[in-house]
């Protein structure tokens, strides 16, 4: 139902389905609340929907507290999960409290283990597997882990291509067991160390046994994704357009991860991959979805803040994802069927005679002077989400998110700097202060000192000594509650703002 192609037939194939069972009985359909909306689906169904009880239920995040009171039955420390750390690890809508991260990091046996490592928590499970998987490698044969976690990426990112080509959610073990003799064939002199892993290949940490006997999967999507999203980018920097860029359907999930990983690309890397995928939206040789999908790439690219406005005219995009505060950017004519902007600063991208189908947005965002028009507002709060379809609530909606609630607050150079880097926060638990860092070079800035004594004095920021997810030791910050200082709700809150603004002035 998410490939615009199939969207029609799918919706009539169900349609036949019910006409078919006459009788009656439960059907259930599962799919996230985001892509669900119960108005739409009663319309699809024309006719049927006279003859069709619906009834609509949404699994509820999961809280805080039972998420502590889980990891204390399997051995975590009571007197632990109830310091201050473990409180903003485990905040309300937090990545953290997602099942499969609290199940990965429940083996660590405590926060403090948890935070000895965790910058981003998706990059923490990847490298976890990587790292884990790559000691194990170097005590069967001849190699080094450096080498041996760069070659395991090569072959994730080879698994997770073909799998988005074949349009297919596995592998069988005589494909994974030949993209590990292309991937370590280079690397091992010996062809029986060669042997050794080939043998090895079925059992790797990330590569999960699919109900089908003989396959293997990744172990979720996001980790899928993950390599996905680095293969596509080495596949067009290369001058390669792969299948999948040509006819697969980008999701949400994908961009987001893309976006990640664009911030995390040197800036000459960075620049080559956007122009190159500029190249190809203006050359489009008529590919069945190449034009939609590096579209969405391109405009997704907005979140890195680049020297170079981005431009984009006379295009349409599927999905689009924008976090953090995005770069400068020009849109002339395009048109999104749907542009998540949770967490977002827009106001530094126009749009110009644009369109969002669909616009996803939280209390966090926040759009510039200009804006696209919106046929439906999905607004999420507190992990619900409602549906707005009037165009004067949107408009509404939309014309207060445009500018700060609090008019009073004067934005300058200091409080755009406060503001990027509590954006940051929304997606990750702490900055490393490393110019090279994509986020820690807004911690080199002349201001950041002073905006840091304010935080700081307010019991807001927390700088600490602690290794990266290399091994190197480096001092990192965090940020307190940095959705709450972005919506300015609280006296605290706005006393913060208004005495990091008196820097600037």
């Amino acid at each position: 139902m998410v490939d615009a192609e199939g969207y029609a037939d799918t919706w009539s194939v169900l349609r036949d389905f019910l006409n078919e069972i006459e009788s009656g009985g439960p059907i259930i359909l599962a799919g996230r609340d985001t892509f669900f909306d119960l108005t739409k689906f009663s319309e699809r169904l024309h006719d049927l929907s006279a003859k069709v009880d619906i009834k609509h239920a949404s699994l509820s995040p999961i809280s805080p507290a039972t998420a502590k009171t889980w990891l204390t039955q399997i051995g975590w420390s009571a007197e632990e999960l109830n310091s201050s750390e473990a409180n903003e690890l485990l905040k309300p809508d937090s990545y953290v409290l997602r099942p499969y991260f609290l199940s990965t990091i429940a083996p660590l046996g405590g926060v403090n283990s948890v935070l000895g490592d965790l910058v981003s928590p998706r990059d923490f499970l990847v490298k976890s597997f990587l790292q884990r998987e790559a000691k194990l490698i170097t005590q069967r044969v001849n190699m080094d882990e450096p080498t041996a976690a760069k070659l395991l990426w090569e072959l994730f990112e080879l698994v997770a291509l073909e799998m988005a080509e074949a349009e297919t959610e596995s592998v069988d073990l005589p494909f994974l067991q030949l993209a590990v003799d292309l991937t370590f064939e280079r690397a091992l002199k010996d062809p029986s160390d060669l042997a050794k892993l080939r043998h090895k290949a079925g059992s790797f940490a990330l590569m999960d046994v699919d109900t089908r006997q003989g396959f293997r999967r990744f172990p979720h999507t996001e980790i899928s994704n993950h390599f996905l999203a680095s293969a596509l980018f080495k596949e067009v920097l290369s001058g390669k357009v792969p299948r999948f860029l040509r006819r697969g359907y980008f999701g949400t999930d994908l961009l987001l991860i893309a976006g990640e990983q664009m911030l995390d690309l040197p800036t000459e890397i960075f620049n080559d991959l956007r122009s190159k995928l500029i190249t190809l939206m203006r050359n489009d040789a008529g590919a069945e979805r190449l034009s939609d999908n590096v579209t969405s790439l391109l405009v997704t690219s907005a979140i890195v803040d680049s020297s170079d406005e981005l431009l984009i005219e006379r295009a349409n995009a599927g999905d689009v994802v924008l976090f953090g505060t995005t770069g400068s950017a020009r849109m002339v004519e395009v048109g999104i069927n749907r542009l998540d902007c949770r967490g977002a600063n827009l106001s530094a991208i126009t749009f110009d005679q644009c369109s969002a189908s669909v616009l996803v947005v939280d209390e966090q965002t926040l759009i510039g002077a200009t804006r696209p028009a919106v046929g439906s507002l999905m607004v999420e709060t507190a992990g619900k989400t409602a549906v707005l379809y009037n165009p004067e609530e949107i408009n509404d909606w939309v014309s207060a998110h445009q500018t700060h609630r609090d008019e009073s607050q004067a934005e300058n150079e200091a409080t755009r700097l406060l503001e990027k880097v509590a954006r940051v926060f929304l997606r990750q638990f702490f900055i490393k202060s490393d110019p090279f860092d994509p986020a820690g070079r807004y911690l080199s800035e002349d201001l950041w000192p002073a905006i840091e004594e304010k935080l700081a004095h307010e019991g807001r920021l927390r700088r600490t000594d602690r290794k990266d997810a290399s091994g190197k030791r480096g001092e990192f910050i965090h940020i307190i509650n940095p959705g709450a200082l972005l919506e300015r709700a609280s006296e605290e809150d706005r006393r913060i703002w208004g005495s990091v603004a008196e820097l600037a002035q």
